[in-house]
């Protein structure tokens, strides 16, 4: 071998130069995808009826990406100490996109839904899954409130 690939100083430059190379290419390749929508991650129909505690993500949807460009998704498991998600990122070079970034509105990070009583229906707000809790549920001739439906439970 050449003396000058030797020295290592001058590999340390070529990899730094590669490394930014390859940076720019993901960039831009990244750059030519869509940003996931919320419908592509759900495990069931947009306007489905949800009650809490209910699994509304499906954890097999969401698409991973590369560590190298959203090293903030890398931070973000280890503020949340998912260390086992942290190491099998390191790797495989892939990451989950952080499940905040998809869901809001009474959806935890777990993609549960929680935070309200009685049903609620699943739906898209902005480019975010969210469960909205009914406000009435359909009776026979006219809506229900949830108070009339709990006063009417109560006196059975």
């Amino acid at each position: 071998m050449r003396r000058s690939l030797l020295n290592p100083i001058l590999a340390f430059g070529v990899l730094i130069i590669l490394m930014m190379g390859f940076i720019y290419i993901g960039d831009t390749i990244e750059g030519y995808f869509p940003p996931q929508k919320p419908e592509e991650i759900t495990a069931m129909s947009i306007g489905d009826t949800v009650v809490s505690g209910m699994k509304v993500v499906d954890d097999t949807k969401i698409r991973k990406v590369p560590v190298l460009y959203n090293f903030e998704y890398l931070k973000n498991l280890l503020q949340e100490e998912k260390y086992l998600q942290i190491i099998n990122g390191l790797l495989t070079g892939s990451v989950e996109t952080p499940l905040a970034k998809l869901a809001s509105g009474s959806i935890s990070a777990q993609g549960v839904a929680h935070g309200f009583e009685g049903p609620g229906f699943l739906s898209v707000q902005g480019q975010q899954l969210v469960v909205n809790p009914l406000k009435h549920l359909c009776g026979v001739t006219r809506p229900v409130t949830l108070w009339e439906l709990k006063l009417k439970m109560a006196w059975r």
